[in-house]
């Protein structure tokens, strides 16, 4: 042996330690080393993944949405209504009018949770909608203005004892309304002991009727059975002026609306619809007998007093599929409208009027094997399909301004890159830790002699 190799191998076992112990135990001890270096490694990939996750959202988000400056901005209809991916960003303060609004999905770091979304009546953008404090569930749908610059939406809040709600909801405790250019919001709290039951919110012009009623507490849950009960109430409310009011003996529902100019379409008690014009109850429809509207294929009534809608041949039977379109003329003295099938035209529902005799309907339309929700605009002289005028990419929205269907159409933006963060945020962690690995072994390389 040279003297070489000698004296490093002396040397070496000199320093070794004496006492290792029996050959298990130094298995089992490197066995436990190396399962708390896996756990540390899987411990810091999960941090830096939930970092990287957080991060994406700014890094990732597109550019700000031009918005109105001002009330006066006309509507613009978007050649397609798209329902935002559930990573993509909200509107970045203010939106400026909205011209339909609707219920989705958004994504999150655990778990994902529902929300709102809008369109933008200048740009066609479509991005989700942060509202202060909204309940975000189906039988608390907000409504826009006919112009789309006001949203009402029922909001929560606490409650002067234990609400009752159903599963893990929020409970309702008044209406807000926001104006989408200024970005300003008010509140009429109910003041409701348990939480409000919710029956909806329509805009008759500039005010807003709404139907709700606190929850009576029958009890224990127990006694309940799991149900609750309220006593709906109607009231109006003007945000401009702040006039608000409790009506009492006004027959009317909420559940379902139609458009008409300045005003709305209710369902009356009688059997009848109700024209609403700012706070007053200005008429009534009697309907040709036999003919029902189901609650998600509202009528509309024209200005020059045209009524179209859909036929519900039988009212005990809810389906998504096409029905009979159907319009007359609304007598101007006794209310009465006699109703014709226009032509052969079916529609899932009557979304509003485009001209003095073009409705636009919703219908599924199949293209290469796939079904799509399309508004068509309908001649209710000829029964004639006139034109597309959009889709619906997603979720048929909630609420629309009614005057869109009037307006202009432009080309809606395309969707923006908007992956999954959690994604983003492993494949950074991956990254980092890769980095750090390759660090490493080049100082060992390095400090080798």
């Amino acid at each position: 042996m040279t003297v070489h190799v000698k004296e490093p191998l002396e040397r070496l076992s000199q320093e070794a330690p004496r006492q290792l112990g029996a050959p298990a135990d130094l298995w089992r001890r490197g066995r436990r080393r190396q399962v708390r270096h896996w756990l540390a490694g899987a411990g810091a990939l999960v941090v830096l993944a939930g970092l990287g996750g957080v991060a994406a959202g700014p890094v990732l988000a597109p550019d700000g949405v031009d918005v109105a400056s001002t009330a006066a901005t006309e509507l613009r209809l978007p050649d397609v209504f798209r329902q935002p991916g559930e990573w993509e960003p909200a509107f970045d303060g203010p939106p400026g009018p909205l011209v339909a609004v609707g219920s989705g999905v958004r994504g999150g770091l655990l778990n994902p949770r529902n929300a709102w979304w809008a369109v933008s009546g200048t740009t066609g953008e479509s991005r989700f909608l942060d509202l202060p404090d909204a309940v975000v569930d189906s039988e608390a749908e907000p409504t826009l203005s006919e112009d789309g610059r006001l949203l009402a939406y029922w909001y929560t809040g606490a409650t002067i004892d234990e609400p009752i709600v159903q599963g893990d909801l929020d409970p309702a405790v008044g209406v807000a309304v926001l104006d989408l250019v200024t970005g300003d919001v008010q509140r009429w709290d109910a003041e409701s002991p348990y939480g409000l039951m919710t029956s909806g919110l329509v805009w008759a012009g500039d005010v807003l009727w709404w139907v709700g009623g606190d929850f009576a507490t029958g009890g224990t849950e127990d006694e309940r059975g799991g149900m609750s009960s309220a006593r709906l109430v109607v009231r109006t409310w003007d945000p401009t002026s702040d006039e608000r009011r409790t009506r009492e003996g006004v027959g009317v529902s909420m559940h379902a609306s139609g458009s008409a100019p300045g005003g709305a379409l209710v369902p009356g008690r009688d059997g009848s619809l109700r024209l609403l014009v700012a706070d007053e109850v200005v008429g009534r429809i009697w309907l040709d007998q036999d003919l029902l509207f189901q609650d998600s294929t509202t009528p509309a009534l024209s200005p020059s007093g045209l009524l179209a809608g859909v036929l519900h041949e039988d009212p005990s039977v809810y389906d998504d599929a096409p029905h009979p379109v159907l319009a007359g003329e609304v007598d101007a003295d006794t209310g009465a409208v006699r109703t014709s099938p226009v032509g052969g035209a079916l529609a899932r529902s009557v979304l509003g009027w485009r001209g003095p005799t073009e409705v636009v309907v919703d219908e599924i339309a199949t293209s290469d094997g796939t079904q799509r929700v399309i508004a068509q605009v309908v001649d209710i002289g000829s029964g004639d399909l006139v034109e597309t005028l959009a889709e619906f990419d997603g979720n048929v929205p909630d609420s629309f301004a009614s005057r869109v269907w009037s307006a202009d159409v432009v080309e809606a933006p395309d969707p923006p890159f908007a992956p999954d963060h959690r994604l983003v945020g492993l494949a950074l962690a991956g990254a980092v830790l890769l980095l750090v690995r390759a660090g490493l072994a080049v100082r060992r390389r390095r400090d080798r002699p």
